[in-house]
C-alpha cells in the first residue's frame, strides 16, 4: 500500500487532506477481498489497473481543478466504491458478446450467410496460401539456404542447361566467390536383391555436396574423397524410406552389400528422414567419380552444378565474375563458343526450383485474395442493409444512456464474433480442402510433399481473420454509431425513413465486387481458351491407345551393342505377336517427356570450321515399329525397315523443320548428314516426318533427325540399352500389361518395369500447369460471380423496400407492373455496367500477369471479356428480377396507407 499512499502524493493537497485516509481505507478492503477471492494473480491485476486508475484521476484532478475562494468550502460528494477500470471493461466485453451471441441466434439465416461466405473466403485463400508458403515463402530444409546457387550454361539455342565437365572444373578453379563448387547426374538403375527387381531414381555427386548442403547420415557415413576417384570401389548411401523398403530398417545394413545395376556396392550410410535431393523421387546418393585429369568434351552438357557463395558474397557480385569467366571461355575457346556464344547464369537453389510455378502460383494467390475482398465487401453489404432494421434499436439504446462508442463497441463486438466464427469455417475449409487441392497440383510444382496446415498457416489464418473482420465491420459499426436518436424515434415505422448508410455507399460495394468478378471470370475465361488452344495443338503423333513403359534388361547378361540389340529385335517381336497388339515400338525418349540429348552434326556440302560453326538438334534413335506404334504422319520417303541393319548403309529420318532449315523449298530425300565431329559416318535422309512437340505443348517443334536403333553402334559407337517399350492396341493399351510381362520375363527375369503411362496421361501431364490454374480461377471466379450477384440481389432488394411508397404512388397514377420490373431492372443493370467499367480498367492493369500463362489468345481477349460481360448482366438481371417483380405486386393502396 506504500504504492498506493505514494501514488496519491500526485493529487492535489486539498484532495489529500480530504480524502486520503477514506480511499486508502477502501483500496485496503478492495485489496484484502480480491487477493482471497482470487489469489496474488488477481491482486496484481488489480494492483496494476488500480494504479493507471489512480493516475487518470489525478490528471483529471489537476486538470480540472477550481480556483479556491473565499468562503466556506462547498460539501463534496466522497468518492464512492467502483469495479477496477480493467474489471469493468472485462464485465462490459463478456455483456457485449453474450448479446451479440443472442442478436445473431435471432437471425440464423443471416448468421448463416455470412459465416459461410466469409468461410469460402478465409478457406480459399488459406489453402493456397498452404501452398505458396510451402513452394515459395517456406526455407529449404539445409545450412544457409539462401547461399546455396545453381549455376546453368547457354551456349547457343533456347534455355539454360547443365554444364559439361571442363566448364565445371572453371567453375571449381576460377570462380572465388563461391566457396564450393559441387556437381551431381540424377540416374536410374536397377536395385537387385528381391524378388522382383525395380527401377529407383537416385543421384551420382561429388563427394563434397552432401557436407555443403549440411545435413549427416542418421546411421553410417557420408563418402571420402578417395571414394570419389575413377576406379575406386562403388559405395552407395540410401534414403530412409529406401533403407526401410529394402533392410526393414535394420541398423546392420550399414556395411552390406546391395546389387546396383549389376555390380555390388557397398552400403555406407542412411540418411535421415525427410531428407531428399534434389526432390523426393531420389532414394540413393552414390560418388560421380569424375576424371579431372580427362575430362570429356566442353559440349556434352549433362552436369547439374550446385555451389555455395563465399561469405559476404551476393548473387551480383559472383554473377559478375561469372560473366568475365564467360567471355574469356570464348576467347580461349572460340572452336566451341566462337558463333553461339557462351553465357553462365546463377540463380539461388529456392528460384530455381521453383521455376515457372511461381507465376501460376501468385496469380492463384491474388484471385484467392480477390475472393476474400469479395465475400468481406459482401458482409458489409449485408451489415449495412441489416442496420437499417436495428436503427430504433440504436436509438432507444442511445435515449437510456448509451453512448456512440458503447454502441460502435457492441456492433465490433458481433462483428468479430461473425469473423471469428466465419475464420474457423474457413480453417476447416481449409483443412479438408489442402489434400483435394494436392490431388489437382501438378507434379511440375516442387515440394509439394512439405505443403501442409502447420502453424505458420493457421499464423496466416488468424491475421486473415483479423483483417477480414476490420475490413467488414468497421463500416457498419460506425454508420451504426451515427445514428440520429431523434430522427429515428420520430420516424420508427415510416417507410421513407432515411437510411442508416448511403444508397450511393452500398452501391460502390456491390459495383467493387462486379468489378472483382470481372477480373477472376475474365482471367478463368482466358485460362480456358488457352487449355482449349493446347489440346487443339497437333502434337505430332495418335496419343489414343497408346501404352508406353521403361524396360531395363540386365547389364550383365546384355553387356555388348550386339546382345542388346538382338534382345530388342526378340523382344519387340513377341510384343507385337500378342493378341490386341497393333504395333510395338521403342526409343529412348518419349515426347513431351524431355530430356532430349542434343547433338552437332555436318551437312554435306556445308562447311564447318569447329562444333561452334555445326548446327545441333535434339536426336532420337528408334526402331522400324515406332512410326506405326505412336502414329507419327511420315511426309515424305520411307521409315526404318528390318533391312536397316548394322551392317546396311546409315539412313536418317528428319522432321520437316529441319527439312525447312537446310533445304527449303528442295527435297531433302538423298541427302546426307553426319555427326561432328568427322569420322563418323554419313546418314542417308530416307524419309521426312511431320513436326512433334517434344518439350511442351506450347512450343514450336524444333529441328530434329532419327536414326534406327540398329545402326546405333556404326552411328554413335553405342546402343542404349534401356528403351522405352511403344505399345498400341485395338483397346484397353494396360491390359497388355501382363501379356507384356511374362514375354520379358522369358527373355530375362531381372528386368524391371518402370514409368509406366498411356500417351494420353503423358499430355494430360503436360497441360498440368495450365489445368492446375484453369481450374482454381475458374472455381474462384464463379464463388465472385455468386457472391456479386448476392450483393447485387441485397442492395436493389433494399431499395425496393425503400421505393414503397413511390412504387405504390405510380401504380396508383397509371404505371403497369411492367414498367415497373423495368425501372427496378436498370437498378442492376447500372450496377453490372459499373462493375464493368471499372473490372475492365483491372483488366489492362493485370494483363500482363497473365501473359507468360497463356496460348493463343490475349490477355485481353475482346470475345472472352465479352462473354463475361453478357454473363455478369445477365446475373445482374437475374438476380434484380424477383425484387423487380415483388415490386410490380405491390398494393398501391397498403403502400400508400403504409406512409
Amino acid at each position: 500500500m506504500r504504492a498506493l499512499r505514494w501514488l496519491l502524493h500526485l493529487f492535489p493537497a486539498a484532495f489529500r487532506e480530504r480524502y486520503e485516509d477514506e480511499v486508502l481505507e477502501i483500496l485496503q478492503a478492495r485489496s484484502r477481498d480480491v487477493r482471497r477471492r482470487q489469489g496474488w494473480i488477481g491482486f496484481g491485476r488489480m494492483w496494476l489497473y488500480q494504479s493507471f486508475d489512480l493516475f487518470r484521476a489525478a490528471w483529471s484532478e489537476r486538470t480540472h481543478a477550481r480556483p479556491r475562494v473565499s468562503g466556506p468550502r462547498s460539501p463534496r460528494i466522497a468518492p464512492k466504491r467502483r469495479h477496477l477500470r480493467g474489471e469493468s471493461l472485462l464485465a462490459t466485453v463478456r455483456q457485449d458478446i453474450k448479446f451479440g451471441i443472442r442478436t445473431l441466434a435471432r437471425n440464423p439465416l443471416f448468421t448463416l450467410v455470412a459465416i459461410l461466405t466469409l468461410g469460402l473466403g478465409v478457406g480459399a485463400t488459406t489453402s493456397i496460401f498452404s501452398v505458396v508458403d510451402g513452394v515459395l515463402l517456406r526455407p529449404l530444409p539445409f545450412d544457409d539456404p539462401d547461399e546455396l546457387t545453381v549455376l546453368q550454361v547457354n551456349t547457343g539455342g533456347p534455355g539454360w542447361y547443365g554444364a559439361s565437365e571442363p566448364e565445371f572444373i572453371d567453375f571449381r578453379e576460377q570462380l572465388r566467390s563461391l566457396e564450393t563448387v559441387s556437381a551431381y547426374e540424377v540416374s536410374e538403375v536397377t536395385l537387385g536383391d528381391s524378388t522382383e527387381p525395380r527401377r529407383v531414381k537416385g543421384v551420382r555427386l561429388t563427394a563434397d555436396l552432401l557436407p555443403m548442403l549440411g545435413v549427416a547420415p542418421s546411421i553410417g557415413r557420408l563418402f571420402t574423397p578417395e571414394e570419389d576417384v575413377p576406379g575406386a570401389n562403388p559405395v552407395v548411401v540410401l534414403s530412409y524410406g529406401l533403407w526401410q523398403q529394402h533392410f526393414g530398417a535394420d541398423p546392420a545394413a550399414v556395411g552390406r552389400a546391395i546389387e546396383v545395376q549389376g555390380r555390388l556396392a557397398t552400403v555406407i550410410g542412411v540418411m535421415p528422414q525427410g531428407f531428399s535431393f534434389p526432390d523426393a523421387d531420389h532414394l540413393w546418393w552414390a560418388p560421380r567419380q569424375l576424371d579431372f585429369e580427362n575430362p570429356w568434351t566442353r559440349n556434352n552438357h549433362y552436369l547439374e552444378v550446385l555451389a555455395r557463395r563465399a561469405p559476404g558474397i551476393n548473387i551480383e557480385q559472383a554473377q559478375d565474375e561469372a560473366n568475365r569467366l564467360a567471355r574469356r571461355s570464348i576467347e580461349a575457346f572460340p572452336d566451341y563458343y566462337g558463333e553461339p556464344g557462351y553465357n553462365i547464369r546463377l540463380q539461388q537453389l529456392r528460384e530455381n526450383e521453383v521455376g515457372g510455378s511461381r507465376t501460376a502460383l501468385l496469380v492463384v494467390m491474388g484471385a484467392a485474395a480477390f475472393v476474400l475482398i469479395t465475400a468481406c465487401v459482401n458482409i458489409a453489404n449485408l451489415l449495412l442493409v441489416r442496420g437499417e432494421s436495428r436503427r430504433y434499436e440504436v436509438a432507444i439504446r442511445t435515449a437510456l444512456g448509451a453512448a456512440r462508442r458503447r454502441v460502435t463497441r457492441q456492433f465490433l463486438t458481433e462483428h468479430s464474433l461473425l469473423a471469428i466464427a466465419g475464420g474457423l469455417a474457413g480453417v476447416a475449409l481449409a483443412w479438408s480442402g489442402v489434400p483435394l487441392l494436392l490431388s489437382v497440383a501438378p507434379d511440375s510444382i516442387p515440394r509439394l510433399e512439405e505443403i501442409t496446415i502447420d502453424g505458420r498457416v493457421l499464423g496466416f489464418s488468424l491475421v486473415l481473420i483479423a483483417f477480414a473482420g476490420v475490413l467488414f465491420g468497421l463500416m457498419p459499426a460506425f454508420q451504426a454509431g451515427r445514428t440520429d436518436m431523434n430522427e429515428a424515434l420520430v420516424q420508427r415505422g415510416h417507410a421513407q425513413s432515411r437510411a442508416l448508410s448511403s444508397p450511393t455507399l452500398r452501391r460502390l460495394l456491390v459495383v467493387s465486387q462486379l468489378a472483382l468478378s470481372v477480373l477472376l471470370a475474365g482471367g478463368a475465361g482466358i485460362m480456358v481458351r488457352t487449355v482449349a488452344n493446347l489440346h487443339q495443338v497437333d502434337t505430332g503423333f495418335r496419343h489414343s491407345n497408346v501404352v508406353t513403359m521403361r524396360v531395363d534388361p540386365s547389364t550383365t547378361a546384355f553387356n555388348t551393342p550386339e546382345s542388346r540389340l538382338a534382345f530388342w529385335q526378340d523382344f519387340l517381336s513377341r510384343v507385337s505377336g500378342l493378341p490386341g497388339v497393333i504395333s510395338a515400338g521403342a526409343v529412348p525418349w518419349l515426347p513431351l517427356g524431355g530430356g532430349f540429348p542434343v547433338w552437332s552434326y555436318l551437312v554435306e556440302g556445308q562447311r564447318a570450321a569447329s562444333i561452334s560453326d555445326a548446327p545441333s538438334a535434339p536426336i532420337q534413335q528408334a526402331t522400324p515399329g515406332y512410326l506405326d506404334a505412336l502414329g507419327l504422319t511420315l511426309v515424305r520417303g520411307r521409315f526404318f525397315n528390318a533391312d536397316d541393319r548394322v551392317d546396311a548403309r546409315p539412313v536418317a529420318v528428319i522432321n520437316e523443320a529441319m527439312a525447312i532449315r537446310h533445304w527449303p523449298g528442295e527435297d531433302p530425300i538423298g541427302k546426307r548428314i553426319r555427326l561432328y565431329p568427322a569420322g563418323r559416318p554419313w546418314m542417308e535422309i530416307v524419309g521426312v516426318v511431320r513436326n512433334v512437340r517434344d518439350d511442351a505443348l506450347d512450343r514450336e517443334a524444333r529441328p530434329k533427325y532419327y536414326w534406327p536403333y540398329a545402326q546405333s553402334p556404326a552411328i554413335n559407337g553405342w546402343a542404349i540399352p534401356s528403351m522405352t517399350l511403344v505399345v498400341r492396341s485395338d483397346g484397353d493399351p494396360i491390359l497388355l500389361l501382363g501379356p507384356i510381362r511374362e514375354q520379358l520375363r522369358a527373355l530375362d527375369s531381372t528386368a524391371p518395369i518402370s514409368r509406366v503411362v498411356t500417351m494420353e496421361q503423358l499430355v494430360a501431364r503436360s497441360l498440368g500447369d495450365k489445368n492446375f490454374t484453369m481450374i482454381l480461377l475458374v472455381v474462384f471466379g464463379l464463388v465472385a460471380l455468386l457472391l456479386a450477384s448476392v450483393g447485387v440481389y441485397g442492395v436493389v432488394s433494399f431499395v425496393v423496400s425503400q421505393r414503397t411508397h413511390e412504387i405504390g404512388l405510380r401504380m396508383a397514377l397509371g404505371a403497369s407492373g411492367r414498367q415497373v420490373v423495368r425501372r427496378v431492372l436498370r437498378e442492376g443493370i447500372a450496377l453490372a455496367a459499373g462493375g464493368l467499367v471499372l473490372g475492365s480498367a483491372g483488366v489492362f492493369l493485370a494483363s500482363r500477369v497473365l501473359q507468360s500463362l497463356v496460348f493463343g489468345v490475349s490477355t485481353t481477349d475482346p470475345v472472352t471479356y465479352g462473354g463475361v460481360a453478357t454473363v455478369l448482366v445477365t446475373a445482374s438481371v437475374a438476380a434484380s428480377y424477383i425484387p423487380a417483380w415483388r415490386a410490380s405486386r405491390v398494393d398501391p393502396m397498403v403502400a400508400l396507407r403504409s406512409e
